[in-house]
């Protein structure tokens, strides 16, 4: 049954954190971190895409649309949502990124239930700890909003959310699964463990 929810995983950033390693493609578990971020999303949504601006071969290998930002000039988050937009067939998209392996099997379902106006409502999860800026459901309906601010030299996801006011999902009950792997050591800790915190 359609929801009218597309995903999007965001895996178009320059690796800084892995010495310049794309991070979506770095291997964890036997498959690319990437694959574990679609695992746990794919089956919540109608469809799903990856948000990526290099190794495109190698990410359109995983059977997924992929999309580029428009500048290719690896502009952040909001560009890389923007240009999902420009491919999104829902009205409403779940933006991820490709460093959270350990996302919630109910992660949209409970932004979804959050938010009486679809195409209006921006929603963004809270681990408990923190805003998780970057696991939000987006209205596409903003797309153009979006643009302008992209084009007005205004690249930040967060100053988007705040115009925004957005509606805050406390996941403070599955905070393990925000986990973020930032950094070699986080990396090797979670290879080690050989599955995620709440399993």
């Amino acid at each position: 049954m359609k929801i009218g929810v597309t995903a999007v995983v965001l895996a178009g950033g320059r690796g800084h954190r892995f010495n310049g390693r794309d991070k979506g493609l770095i291997p964890l578990w036997g498959e690319p971190l990437v694959c574990h971020v679609i695992a746990r999303i794919a089956p919540q949504v109608d469809e799903t895409r990856i948000s990526a601006n290099r190794n495109l071969e190698s990410y359109r290998a995983l059977g997924y649309p992929v999309v580029q930002d428009q500048d290719g000039d690896f502009a952040g988050p909001l560009a890389g949502i923007a240009a999902a937009m420009d491919a999104c067939p829902s009205a409403q998209l779940l933006v991820v990124p490709c460093d959270t392996p350990c996302l919630p099997r109910d992660l949209c379902m409970r932004l979804r239930a959050a938010t009486s106006q679809p195409t209006r409502d921006v929603v963004v999860a809270h681990d408990g700890v923190r805003l998780q800026n970057t696991v939000a459901l987006l209205p596409v309906a903003l797309r153009d909003d979006i643009r302008e601010q992209l084009d007005h030299g205004e690249y930040r996801l967060e100053s988007f959310l705040r115009r925004h006011a957005p509606i805050v999902v406390d996941f403070s009950d599955e905070a393990a699964a925000f986990l973020n792997v930032n950094s070699t050591e986080e990396l090797d800790q979670l290879q080690r463990a050989g599955t995620c915190p709440e399993s």
